[in-house]
């Protein structure tokens, strides 16, 4: 279906713009081991989990629009590891959501690349320090 973890990417982030519940779930591996967390929420694992989720956020009438940027492809010829920033934005309005770090894993399958992990946080604010030893979270 998807010939490069680029298309799937492309289609993902179309989906989530259109609202189309059923477009976002088709660029998904139907497994029982994909994740999804999205900015400040929980782990999410296994299709059902995360249709739901989808389903509940894309249920909100409000139209997003997308702006990704810095984006960098990372893996091999099974799977691949894009990190970008998404810049959200309401068309028509000037109503910006924080921007947030996005990284969203892909694998290929028998039927093309499919998407196996999306993790969505908080991008910090442009100018803050990165944690020190004492105060690192990792």
């Amino acid at each position: 279906m998807f010939a490069s973890s680029l298309d799937v990417e492309s289609a993902f982030y179309a989906a989530f713009e259109r609202g189309d519940l059923d477009a976002m779930m088709r660029v998904w591996a139907y497994s029982f081991d994909i994740v999804c967390v999205h900015p400040s929420g929980p782990r999410l694992e296994g299709v059902d989990a995360v249709r739901r989720s989808w389903q509940h956020i894309l249920s909100d009438p409000v139209p997003r629009s997308f702006d990704l940027r810095a984006r960098l492809v990372v893996g091999s010829d099974d799977v691949r590891v894009h990190t970008l920033e998404e810049h959200i934005c309401v068309p028509g309005s000037q109503l910006y959501a924080p921007p947030l770090l996005a990284t969203n894993v892909y694998q290929r399958l028998d039927d093309g690349w499919r998407m196996i992990v999306h993790h969505a946080s908080l991008m910090p604010a442009p100018g803050s320090a990165p944690p020190t030893a004492n105060g690192a979270l990792h």
